[in-house]
């Protein structure tokens, strides 16, 4: 069996070792960034990789379960058009996806990390559904900031940076705890986690709307 997980780099990467610990015990889960795979246990290895791509090497089969982020499986099942099985590892808290803008603005442009995620609640926004989605890697507080028709939808793990940057209207639409995703009706464990029990997260509201 294959576990895809957050590589070192990724900000999921500490809570996850913490599921792992649970999972499969003491074990020794000492990565490195040239660490690409690791056996945990008898035929049970770890592979690492970008946090963002965790839900769909599991989509691929090229992964049995994955664990990631909930926006993460959010965004990749509305990005691939492939249910997955989305069950919570809380309380390995990770952070708040947010709206954030300046307060009075009018907002043509969104600038996001999370197209399909961003298009699927705009779509179901009187206010937002007209903003023009832009695709931006990597922190987007300051563009929003001189971009003067514009707001974001951002990862934050507080509001330091959006205050930072000036942003003063800030609103969180969806939790990013850590969660296990596999494909459905590939009931396959995580070690001593027992994932049926695991309560089920379904796609946010204003998705499935």
């Amino acid at each position: 069996m294959r576990i895809a997980i957050p590589s070192v780099t990724s900000r999921l990467h500490e809570g996850v070792l913490t599921v792992l610990l649970d999972a499969f015990g003491d074990v020794d889960l000492e990565f490195t960034r040239r660490t690409l795979t690791r056996s945990v246990a008898p035929g049970v290895d770890l592979l690492l990789c970008r946090g963002t791509d965790v839900p769909r090497l599991v989509s691929l089969g090229v992964a049995d379960v994955g664990i990631t982020g909930y926006d993460m499986a959010v965004e990749w099942s509305l990005a691939l058009g492939t249910e997955l099985d989305i069950r919570s590892l809380a309380p390995a808290r990770t952070s708040f996806v947010t709206y954030a803008t300046v307060q009075g603005r009018e907002v043509h442009r969104i600038y996001t990390e999370y197209p399909h995620l961003t298009k699927a609640w705009a779509a179901g926004s009187t206010e937002h559904a007209h903003c023009e989605t832009v695709v931006l890697h990597g922190s987007s507080e300051g563009v929003i900031r001189v971009d003067e028709q514009s707001a974001g939808v951002l990862l934050v793990t507080s509001g330091r940076t959006s205050a930072d940057s000036g942003l003063d209207l800030t609103i969180p639409l969806l939790e990013t705890d850590a969660v296990a995703v596999r494909r459905p009706g590939h009931a396959v464990p995580l070690g001593k986690t027992e994932l049926e029990t695991r309560p089920v997260l379904p796609l946010p509201s204003f998705v499935t709307g």
